[in-house]
């Protein structure tokens, strides 16, 4: 995720936010980024990188990446969904970091009933809905591999 643009031509910040839900299996995703303006992409102009996850090794791993691009965004703030709760130690590339404990809400289906029902009964149900906790972990991207680990 990025932060809220209303077109290509608007830059964003300079954080990428990556949401890595906890489970037992393993998983991967691509990352690609390039102007999103011209075709210079076929040229090599683009940046890619593979983010793994693995629970069997406990570490998310952001594979180096490839092409030619200049990437936006100077940090990644990693949101961790589901972690366990004892877990508090983490470390990039073999050195410790800190990690925020925050609560944090992707999705807010209330928000748009609020106008058609009770303001009483929507505030009754807003008590009710409490945001998850995550920890989240914020870094310097860089075109190497980065290695997230935890005990």
């Amino acid at each position: 995720m990025q932060s809220t643009v209303q077109s290509t031509r608007e830059k964003p910040s300079d954080t990428l936010y990556v949401h890595v839900f906890y489970g037992n299996e393993m998983n991967s995703y691509t990352f690609y980024e390039d102007d999103g303006e011209t075709m210079a992409y076929t040229g090599g102009a683009y940046r890619k990188r593979n983010i793994i996850f693995n629970p069997t090794e406990k570490q998310i791993r952001f594979g180096k990446t490839s092409g030619s691009f200049t990437a936006a965004f100077t940090h990644i703030e990693c949101v961790l969904h589901g972690f366990p709760a004892a877990l508090s130690s983490f470390t990039i590339n073999g050195k410790a970091v800190p990690v925020l404990q925050e609560t944090h809400q992707l999705l807010n289906g209330l928000r748009y009933l609020e106008d058609l029902y009770d303001k009483n009964y929507m505030a009754q149900l807003k008590a009710l809905q409490v945001p998850p906790n995550v920890k989240t972990i914020i870094f310097e991207d860089a075109a190497e591999e980065i290695n997230i680990q935890w005990e």
